[in-house]
């Protein structure tokens, strides 16, 4: 049992032994993502659908193989009114008896199970994660992973951008830049845990390594074509903070936190005037310059690049013309394209969504949440992004009779194409889909772990 705070990298370690430590013929692995919504039968049928039958009775991986059950974010099922957990419950119970019962025959006959190891990965209890009954945690050895020092986070954000640096054959003046990037963004990092958080209304202002790993990551869409020198780096970084910091804040006075911080950090650790850093920008939002307009001013995209193009290249955004008319065309192509055309007007605030939607796409993992009032354009300009970026669109189409069944058939259409195919898919998912709360569900199995149980039959698996 792994235990430490989000972001340490519990997850992680623990994948990492199952693919690329133990071998494959050796050990078969299953992975299991738990909610506030997993219900114990879930669990069940995920484990029996991957395990053999040995014999009448028991179960378990084949012959001379073992079978490595992980189960990640342990405690997050809801507790029920007397404080049971039914998913650790049956995980006790297997623990505890060597198995369980088949729920799904009517004889409930004992299926024991052989050869199978359980290893668990876990928050500490608080914002929605809950205490785990000591007589299932009785059978584990518990490993706890602190949170990394400063030392420590220096070493490996600095290693990346070293290795991506030197790779990518970067001006001297920019590559000479790795510590100061980070150091800049763990500044930021530590001051927005400290001066903004989470309250009632801002519930989502948690903030983890995470978070840090992604300025990192968004600094490294970049090339040595558009990074010519450490000023465009030190914009680029400020870009890539206000996106993953500064998009989740919700007022302009949490905004104008975040643009001041920034401007502190671009004094020290880089040693910059911050005031000089806007004086090329061609951006005409709001007449005169002042901080929000400073953090709109800010823009790294591929909008400049046409349609259909394989290599786009992150560049900054200096000339609001020529941005607002390369919005147009790939709006005009879309509509020429599209069976279904949007008549959308593009203003400022529009294309900006569409420069942040298009820059989470181009990320690996890039999952993203859009919260707004209705008819903001959230799912015209995700469409108009993820045409831009080269993706397939897919969306459930909720008819008078939707049910699980259903949206399990709509998951397996979606599933062949970018599993199958491999076609580059974005699934937009409203708040007006959720007919039913088991359909979150089956979105957090193929976020945590790239699949829905069970979801093919025997016969169409062996189809695929």
């Amino acid at each position: 049992m792994i235990v430490g705070p989000t972001g340490t990298g519990k997850s992680v370690y623990i994948q990492n032994v199952l693919l690329n430590v133990l071998p494959r013929e050796k050990y078969l692995t299953i992975e299991i993502g738990f909610s506030a919504q997993t219900h114990c039968n879930q669990v069940q049928d995920i484990v029996d659908g991957k395990l053999d039958k040995i014999r009448t009775g028991i179960f378990g991986p084949r012959l001379g193989m073992k079978c490595v059950i992980f189960v990640d974010d342990l405690n997050m099922p809801t507790k029920e009114f007397y404080g049971a957990q039914p998913p650790i419950e049956i995980l006790r119970q297997f623990m505890a008896q060597g198995g369980w019962y088949d729920y799904k025959d009517k004889k409930h006959p004992f299926r024991n199970m052989q050869d199978t190891i359980i290893v668990n990965a876990m928050g500490p209890p608080g914002g929605g994660k809950a205490y785990i009954t000591n007589r299932y945690q009785r059978h584990f050895n518990v490993i706890a992973v602190a949170s990394f020092d400063d030392n420590a986070m220096k070493t490996i954000f600095s290693s990346i951008l070293k290795w991506y640096f030197r790779t990518g054959a970067f001006a001297t003046d920019v590559a000479n830049m790795e510590t100061k990037v980070v150091a800049a963004t763990l500044q930021i990092y530590k001051q927005i845990g400290e001066d903004l958080k989470p309250t009632p209304l801002k519930s989502h202002y948690t903030f983890n390594l995470r978070d840090v790993s992604k300025v990192i990551c968004g600094v490294c869409l970049a090339t040595k074509k558009e990074v010519p020198n450490s000023d465009v780096l030190t914009r680029l970084w400020a870009h890539e903070i206000t996106r993953v910091f500064g998009d989740r804040l919700i007022n302009d006075e949490d905004r104008t936190w975040m643009m001041n911080a920034v401007k502190d950090a671009v004094r020290a650790p880089f040693g910059a005037n911050f005031d000089t850093m806007f004086k090329h920008l061609d951006n005409d939002f709001n007449g005169k310059v002042e901080t929000l307009d400073e953090y709109r001013a800010l823009a790294f995209g591929d909008i400049y690049t046409p349609f259909g193009m394989t290599e786009r290249p992150y560049e900054e955004i200096a000339d609001s013309k020529r941005m607002f008319q390369c919005a147009d065309d790939a709006l005009t192509n879309y509509n020429n394209m599209s069976d279904k055309p949007m008549d959308l007007v593009l203003f400022a605030f529009a294309i900006e969504h569409l420069l942040r939607i298009g820059r989470v796409l181009k990320q690996p993992g890039g999952h993203a949440m859009l919260v707004g009032v209705g008819g903001s354009g959230r799912q015209s300009l995700t469409r108009l992004a993820s045409k831009l970026g080269d993706f397939d669109i897919f969306q459930i189409e909720i008819k008078k009779v939707y049910r699980m069944i259903e949206f399990r058939e709509d998951i397996k259409t979606l599933l062949r194409g970018c599993g199958g195919k491999g076609q580059m898919t974005t699934f937009i998912f409203t708040d007006n889909s959720i007919k039913e709360e088991s359909f979150l569900e089956d979105i957090n199995n193929i976020l945590n772990t790239g699949e829905v149980p069970n979801i093919f039959p025997p016969d169409e698996k062996a189809e695929v």
